[in-house]
């Protein structure tokens, strides 16, 4: 997934920096935060979470940093003050490492490729895993989707239904026969 911030055309020939994780555990909440740090500094950035899959176990990276790009470096100095950013990564004498651009911009189609796949046939009637938000881990039928890519989501629950409003994106695609999605629902 490639996050953009302001004016970012010519960035494609610019080095990127790695961002270092603390841990991979909770990756989405790194994401979160990192995005939130980057909006609310005024300079254009250009963040790659190299996403390669997002299932009920959580999001999975095929690299194992995250990727920016800025025109000032120095800009990124207080990212370690992101929660669950460790820092740049740097040489032995704190000089930030700066990667090739040419192998950044492979990661970025190797990212749009796999886009979505984990959603991918998502349509109405399609029963999905929700992954991602408070509403994480539950399943139900997509009552229908937007051109924009927000689907509404009809959870039944024991009790009473729940009605989400998920981004296809946030979705799993569940191939399970009807007889066996009461299960999904517990």
């Amino acid at each position: 997934m490639l996050i953009c911030q302001g004016k970012t055309t010519g960035f494609a020939k610019l080095p990127w920096a790695q961002i270092e994780l603390a841990s991979d555990a909770r990756l989405e909440e790194i994401a979160l935060h990192i995005v939130r740090w980057i909006r609310k500094r005024p300079e254009a950035f250009r963040v790659l979470f190299p996403v390669s899959s997002r299932d009920l176990g959580g999001v999975e990276l095929f690299y194992p940093n995250i990727l920016i790009q800025t025109l000032d470096w120095t800009k990124l100095k207080d990212i370690r003050t992101v929660m669950g950013v460790q820092g740049l990564t740097t040489d032995g004498q704190g000089s930030l490492l700066l990667m090739d651009s040419a192998f950044g911009e492979r990661l970025v189609r190797q990212a749009e490729k796999v886009n979505g796949d984990w959603s991918r046939g998502v349509k109405k009637g399609s029963f999905v895993r929700v992954l991602m938000g408070d509403r994480r881990m539950l399943a139900g039928t997509v009552e229908s989707v937007s051109k924009n890519g927000i689907a509404d989501v009809r959870v039944n629950m024991t009790v009473r239904d729940l009605r989400l409003r998920v981004p296809v994106r946030a979705l799993l695609l569940l191939n399970v026969e009807k007889k066996n999605r009461r299960y999904y629902g517990k």
